[in-house]
């Protein structure tokens, strides 16, 4: 079976503009959690992907050393 593994850099957040507008887009489509449960964005920044044995799929900035 085939599958991809991700290199990404991760940003979590709480609160702010990022949290308000992504729990407003969720909020919107009836997805959003009750507003009492402590909740977080996850952001994750891309920057490979790779096949399950490791090569090269797509990169952000090609040749970036790991």
């Amino acid at each position: 079976e085939g599958g991809w593994k991700f290199r990404c850099t991760a940003e979590v957040h709480q609160n702010g503009t990022v949290f308000d507008d992504v729990m407003g887009r969720l909020a919107a489509s009836g997805m959003a959690a009750a507003p009492e449960i402590q909740a977080a964005i996850v952001v994750l920044r891309i920057d490979q992907i790779l096949t399950l044995f490791g090569e090269i799929l797509q990169e952000r900035v090609p040749n970036l050393a790991w």
